[in-house]
């Protein structure tokens, strides 16, 4: 028998070959790891991706950022001229608006100046009466429908009389009767004549220009009959021919227009008409309105026969109204603050804010 000394290493009593342990171990791992260069292979090839994932990030990032703006200029280009052709669209609606309503007011005037016109030449017709020795009755009434409809403060009537036995014969037709008319008016219209102060009658056909002659050429257009009615006699007789700015000979040319006047100063003539308590009660009904805003006088035929522009013109209507009036209620009540230039051929211009329903007075010139 081998003693345990001489038995070789890595041997075994039956012969097989006995392995070391370590040297086992070794050779299996040596086997499984992969070699360094594999390793360092991959790791570029996965450096080498990512740069290039985050190179089409940044160009897909910068696309969209550059889709995105253009998008947002092509709409906002869009947006904004969707709006300009809005705003211009409104605008041509809104001058339009006020061009078709402001003639509506005008024309409005002159239906109303017409009707009263007719219906003095259709009662003088009726009652076989004879221009200019005529006195209407229901001249009030008539009036009263007209301030309504034209929106004029007031309204008087002037006959015309020629110059000679004519004009005698008026001053003393006059004289007969303009107390009682007056005094029916006030009685008729107020119940009472308390209101009227009976001063100031002139018996002649005056002149309203001082400077000229008494014997002055031409037709007399004395005023005679007025709505409201008068609280004085001061303007009976007074001469509507002799203004200086020579307005009925124009009214006598044109035979068939209404011919509205610049503004004009009525401060003195309003006090003869109504009481300055009266005129401020009458601006009052109209917001921020006042008695010293800008006022024309408007003028309209009187013909022989009605709706006869060809007959003769045998006396004219005048009376004053205030721009205030007539350029109210021009748009919807949401339509706020619309500027307004009112031009004339008289060379006047002022500023009005058209809000809504009302007209609101800025001043003279373009404000």
């Amino acid at each position: 028998m081998m003693n345990e000394d001489s038995r070789k290493p890595g041997t075994i009593e039956d012969g097989s070959v006995n392995v070391a342990n370590s040297d086992a171990t070794s050779a299996h791992s040596s086997y499984d790891e992969p070699k360094v260069d594999e390793v360092q292979e991959i790791r570029d090839v996965a450096r080498r991706d990512t740069r290039s994932v985050r190179c089409w990030r940044w160009i897909v990032t910068g696309a969209l950022l550059a889709t995105a703006v253009a998008l947002s200029l092509t709409t906002y280009k869009l947006l904004d001229n969707e709006q300009t052709s809005i705003m211009e669209a409104t605008y041509r609606s809104v001058t339009q608006s006020l061009e078709d309503n402001a003639l509506g007011h005008v024309g409005r005037l002159q239906l109303a100046c017409k009707t009263l016109a007719d219906s003095m030449s259709i009662y003088v017709e009726s009652t076989n009466q004879t221009w200019p020795f005529v006195t209407m009755p229901s001249f009030q009434t008539h009036v009263d429908n007209f301030l309504q409809m034209s929106q004029m403060e007031f309204i008087g009537a002037f006959h015309r009389v020629e110059p000679g036995d004519e004009e005698e014969e008026w001053e003393k037709y006059a004289s007969e009767r303009y107390e009682k008319m007056v005094e029916d008016w006030h009685v008729g219209r107020y119940g009472n004549t308390n209101r009227l102060k009976p001063v100031g009658y002139n018996p002649d056909v005056y002149s309203i220009d001082p400077t000229l002659s008494p014997d002055r050429p031409g037709s007399r257009f004395p005023s005679w009959e007025f709505g409201p009615p008068p609280f004085t006699y001061g303007l009976i007789n007074r001469d509507m021919a002799t203004r200086p700015d020579r307005i009925v000979n124009a009214l006598l040319r044109l035979r068939n227009q209404t011919i509205m006047t610049g503004a004009l100063d009525i401060s003195r003539l309003i006090q003869i008409v109504m009481t300055e308590e009266e005129h401020a009660e009458y601006h009052s009904r109209l917001r921020a309105s006042k008695t010293d805003h800008p006022h024309s006088f408007v003028f309209h035929p009187v013909h022989q026969h009605a709706s006869d522009p060809t007959s003769r013109i045998v006396g004219l209507l005048s009376g004053a109204v205030s721009l205030d009036a007539p350029l109210r209620n021009l748009l919807p009540t949401n339509m706020k603050g619309i500027i307004a230039v009112i031009k004339n051929t008289c060379g006047q211009t002022f500023t009005y804010i058209i809000d809504g329903h009302d007209a609101l007075y800025q001043g003279e010139g373009e404000c």
